[in-house]
């Protein structure tokens, strides 16, 4: 679980970016528009290919507007979609855009656990992008991944922002693959790296 301080700078860091861009993936602190975020959840939800059972649900912890449930529907209307944010700004957006089939709770997946069933799989993406001021980030990343990995029932997906760039915005955290692995392989035996579709970000999968 994130701390106080760091948690109420992530709140002020999205609430001043959704003033400034509205409904956008900028104001999530992502550039290249609708298109390279669906190539994202598309990576992500690759996961799905190593593993040799049906998807039936799938947890998006950090959902922001709760877009990865619109990808769901359109590709795998089978799946069921529920959604973790800990900024209301943005969950209420998510409602007002998918008021029916979108569920969405506020809270981390500490707070929640109790109130929300046991996915197949759990998906991250760019819970992880700011730097922490008040505790260690490698930390929070392995445990934040393990408790994710522990609460799903088939897998993890989650990605990062690689430091193989040759440039680094201010407050932003780019994890080093190699240490992404590492940190997978303290979880589990079962670890794949995906470094192949964006130049400044990847993904990792966790299988059980």
């Amino acid at each position: 679980m994130i701390n106080s301080k760091d948690r109420e700078s992530y709140l002020k860091r999205y609430d001043q970016r959704l003033e400034i861009y509205g409904y956008d993936p900028r104001a999530l602190g992502w550039g290249g528009g609708k298109e390279r975020q669906r190539l994202r959840f598309r990576k992500l939800f690759e996961i799905s290919r190593f593993i040799d059972k049906k998807i039936t649900s799938v947890l998006d912890v950090g959902c922001g507007f709760g877009d990865f449930y619109e990808f769901i529907a359109l590709d795998y209307n089978e799946v069921s979609y529920h959604g973790l944010d800990i900024n209301e700004n943005l969950l209420n957006i998510a409602s007002e855009k998918y008021p029916r089939e979108g569920r969405f709770t506020l809270g981390t997946l500490s707070e929640c656990k109790s109130k929300i069933s046991r996915p197949d799989v759990v998906i991250e993406s760019g819970m992880f992008n700011a730097k922490l001021e008040h505790e260690s980030q490698i930390e929070y990343v392995k445990n934040s991944v393990r408790e994710m990995y522990e609460f799903c029932k088939f897998g993890v997906a989650a990605d990062f922002m690689t430091d193989r760039v040759d440039w680094v915005a201010d407050g932003a955290f780019h994890l080093k693959p190699d240490l992404a692995l590492e940190i997978g392989f303290g979880i589990t035996k079962k670890v794949i790296l995906r470094h192949d579709y964006l130049p400044y970000e990847y993904c990792i999968y966790l299988l059980k």
